[in-house]
């Protein structure tokens, strides 16, 4: 994946159910932005542009991650799209502990994971250049008069698992930090 490149976005390529960032046919997106797009809109047609972007196809990239999963013990997980979305994608809640604790290690995914918004603009293309602002799905990252700070959040939902919610958070008093994790919370809404 290189970050500094840019994909053009294709609706019979990238096409895809729940939500998606609004793009024509022939924009020209940087890869980056696509990133932080898929990160902290949790939009689906971004994470097909980012999982082609590597240069591998999606089943190529989700049988690599799946490898991923199993060299961080995580073994009770896993994934069928690179989406999220499939009926089969699997995991518990202790398994989501292990992924979230790891991946918290790379700085550009937890520095994403930590924006309560995202604004990029669209490169010059046959389409023009459309400006976009996503908000993080997370509600309560913009939420004041908490007595700890979200550091990083994802949010997803299927109609399996209902609404998931990983927070790293840290305490405003002690600097303590935790991971917070909640499945199919009926009281949460994406």
């Amino acid at each position: 994946f290189k970050p500094d490149k840019s994909t053009i976005y294709d609706s019979k390529k990238y096409a895809i159910e729940g939500s998606a960032l609004k793009l024509k046919n022939g924009a020209k997106i940087k890869n980056s932005d696509l990133f932080n797009a898929m990160l902290v809109g949790s939009t689906n047609n971004t994470a097909r542009m980012v999982a082609q972007a590597t240069g591998l196809s999606e089943k190529a990239f989700v049988a690599d991650i799946n490898k991923k999963l199993d060299n961080w013990d995580a073994d009770d997980t896993v994934i069928t799209d690179v989406t999220g979305l499939g009926a089969g994608n699997k995991s518990t809640a202790r398994n989501l502990l292990k992924i979230f604790t790891k991946i918290m290690g790379n700085e550009q995914i937890k520095t994403s994971l930590g924006k309560s918004k995202y604004s990029f603009k669209e490169l010059p293309s046959k389409v023009g250049a459309v400006s976009h602002t996503i908000t993080n799905t997370n509600q309560l990252i913009s939420t004041t008069n908490k007595n700890y700070k979200i550091l990083a959040t994802k949010t997803g939902y299927t109609d399996e698992a209902g609404s998931v919610l990983l927070m790293l958070i840290e305490t405003k008093n002690t600097h303590k930090q935790y991971v917070v994790i909640t499945l199919n919370n009926p009281d949460y809404k994406n």
